[in-house]
């Protein structure tokens, strides 16, 4: 397929923009955390709307958006939260291929209702992946592009297709992928930490994401967690979405920029099939937990992958003469 080099030139970063895509996995055992986006449904669906593959790089914009500058002709999209797009002074709809010409100016700016957007380019960076990722992590200062979040005057180099195949979002679709609800919980392994009355109070109460929490881990303000007070736990591994209990009883959300080992006792674990509603979670959201079983999660997660399937479709073009 015919390919062209094209060139984004960062005018203004926004307030966190970093590269991302669906993770670095398989070196927990190194100390590297997963990164990746903390919306992954969003950016698979904006990848495919430009025909890229799911796990092709994006860029992550959190609560403010970058204005870039395209050098060569560009296929776009952005997806996640709503967001205000505009494209040299001329406003655009979110979660549909957008083209950009040559020269042309993309402004995106605060994000509405939720913390976080994508922007998608068709076809692939002139980068190298780092441990198999194009995603950049903050904390260990890992990754191909910079290896931190983009500043003013940095330049994103892709390789991108003439031509692709037309695709359009299922809006319907989309929306039920982002249900409101509960989170959907299940139980972590130090249950015997926590009394059946503390357990039960978790399940039944409110909390708030507070505004000291990012990438690594989401801080919620609630009725404290009571926990024995002469027992200590080893560190030991946590998976992502962990939900650990420290001293002072307010559940913290390890979330993709997580340390990978830790010392404090998971009440329960954010099923897959919902860690891309926590990475949309603003800081004062109300936030409430329901427990599930493994088999309710795996089910989950099948009918996730489902939705996904129809979330975004090719759109036959009519024959050319």
């Amino acid at each position: 397929m015919a390919s062209h080099s094209l060139q984004i030139r960062v005018r203004a970063p926004g307030l966190l923009t970093t590269v991302q895509d669906l993770g670095r996995l398989g070196y927990a055992h190194l100390g590297f955390s997963p990164c990746g986006a903390g919306d992954r449904v969003a950016t698979r669906i904006a990848n495919r709307l430009v025909g890229n593959p799911d796990g092709a790089p994006v860029l992550e914009i959190t609560l403010l958006g970058p204005t870039l500058e395209f050098s060569g002709n560009a296929l776009v999209s952005v997806t996640g939260s709503s967001i205000e797009c505009s494209l040299d002074g001329q406003s655009f709809p979110a979660w549909q291929p957008i083209e950009v010409p040559s020269g042309s100016v993309l402004r995106l700016g605060n994000t509405v209702e939720h913390a976080r957007s994508y922007l998608a380019v068709a076809g692939t960076p002139q980068a190298e992946p780092v441990l198999g990722s194009f995603s950049t992590d903050l904390g260990a200062k890992v990754g191909p592009f910079f290896a931190r979040q983009l500043a003013a005057g940095d330049v994103l180099t892709w390789q991108s297709p003439d031509r692709v195949a037309e695709y359009v979002a299922e809006r319907e679709v989309i929306s039920r992928l982002y249900a409101d609800g509960p989170l959907r919980v299940t139980l972590g392994p130090h249950r015997e930490w926590f009394a059946p009355q503390v357990e039960r109070q978790f399940f039944s109460s409110k909390y708030v994401v507070t505004h000291q929490s990012n990438r690594a881990g989401l801080r919620l303000r609630g009725e404290p967690l009571a926990l024995p007070s002469n027992e200590h736990l080893l560190t030991e591994g946590v998976p992502l979405g962990a939900i650990q209990v420290p001293g002072n009883g307010q559940p913290v959300i390890l979330f993709v920029d997580q340390q990978t080992t830790g010392g404090y006792p998971i009440v329960g674990s954010v099923i897959s099939a919902d860690l891309h509603r926590v990475g949309q979670l603003l800081p004062e959201s109300e936030v409430s937990f329901v427990q599930v079983s493994m088999a309710q999660a795996w089910d989950a997660r099948r009918n996730l992958e489902g939705l996904l399937q129809e979330a975004v479709r090719e759109v036959a073009r009519e024959a050319e003469h």
